[in-house]
């Protein structure tokens, strides 16, 4: 492992829900070629009123000026052990048990505000995200949030959608949810959700943060075609993005397996982005590095709405003593 290890909880909160979110990279869903070209843009969707009214909720206050971002992956009636799947009963249990306990889950909308403005969020306040783009959001998912009225953030891997990727929601599915108002559509990469061998062996790392290394030549790609390549990447998931849902822009990214370093943030600043979400515990605030924003991953095939609850009000409360509190600079795993 090189730098600090992903999905450590802020000051040792001591709540433990896996890191399932962090783990080696998948084999289970073949990775489209890095290379590939890039892919017509789907056709323009006409902007739709979006503005919809969320009521927050008053009771006991644990922490405030403060925002728990909480990431899940997928819903299914089946998770498979050490996978980052819950099934549709233990979303509706969060969410009524983040009702009951007196958690207000913010639209992203409010939460930019909050970042880059110190604008006023409710007591107790969460962002819930949804990262790669499982189908099992829509079907299990969407009619929950409908249900509770309750906000989300949905941070694609967009080749998966282009591509047609079973696993993964159509472009009709995530119109659909688009244009509830519920559901912000942000960027998790193009294509560089995925492993690629990044030293000799079988070492392995992040497509977003390691150069390539080629066994037949023992040699690594070149930094100039590196930060060509994730760059090129991540604007062709903002392009296929803004024009697809034209009413929002594409400010977010996900870190896939929570893998960053200063050259990743430096290229997202270049190519438009303004925050990105890590998995490093903790809550955010006004001071928080936006392009290092703190994540509680509490979507694992054994988390329970209780852990969820607990983590949040601990990462909350932890935070209120520590405000300035960042994550740390670089976080670059490697499997081997």
């Amino acid at each position: 492992m090189r730098g600090a290890q992903a999905g450590c909880c802020l000051l040792a909160l001591g709540v433990v829900l896996g890191t399932a979110g962090c783990a080696h990279p998948s084999t289970s869903h073949s990775a489209r070629a890095a290379t590939a070209a890039k892919a017509k843009a789907p056709a323009v969707r006409p902007p739709v009123p979006r503005q919809l009214t969320f009521r927050y909720f008053s009771g006991p206050v644990y922490y405030r000026h403060e925002v728990v971002v909480l990431m899940m992956h997928d819903i299914t009636p089946h998770p498979q052990p050490y996978t980052d799947e819950i099934t549709p009963a233990t979303f509706q249990g969060d969410l009524r048990s983040l009702r009951r306990d007196h958690f207000n889950v913010i639209p992203g909308s409010l939460f930019v505000s909050f970042m880059e403005h110190g604008a006023s969020v409710p007591p107790n306040a969460v962002l819930l995200t949804f990262d790669n783009g499982y189908q099992g959001l829509y079907t299990y998912g969407f009619p929950l949030l409908k249900r509770y009225h309750v906000p989300i953030m949905c941070l694609l891997i967009t080749g998966w959608v282009v591509h047609h990727e079973p696993w993964a929601m159509t472009w009709s599915e995530l119109g659909r949810m688009y244009d509830s108002g519920l559901v912000d559509m942000q960027s998790q990469t193009y294509n560089s959700h995925q492993g690629v061998q990044s030293g000799p062996g079988n070492t392995t790392g992040s497509a977003l943060t390691d150069r390539i290394y080629d066994p037949a030549t023992g040699t690594y790609e070149s930094k100039a075609h590196f930060r060509k390549r994730i760059g090129s990447d991540l604007a062709e998931a903002k392009r296929v993005l803004e024009a697809h849902f034209p009413g929002d822009r594409v400010n977010f990214l996900s870190y896939p397996f929570g893998a960053y370093d200063q050259t990743v943030i430096r290229v997202l600043r270049r190519e438009g982005y303004r925050f990105a979400f890590t998995t490093w515990g903790g809550a955010a605030t006004p001071y928080t590095n936006p392009f290092q924003i703190f994540r509680i991953n509490t979507g694992t095939w054994r988390s329970t709405p209780t852990d969820l609850v607990g983590a949040t009000r601990a990462a909350g409360v932890a935070m209120q003593a520590h405000p300035r509190y960042q994550s740390p600079s670089r976080v670059v795993p490697t499997w081997h």
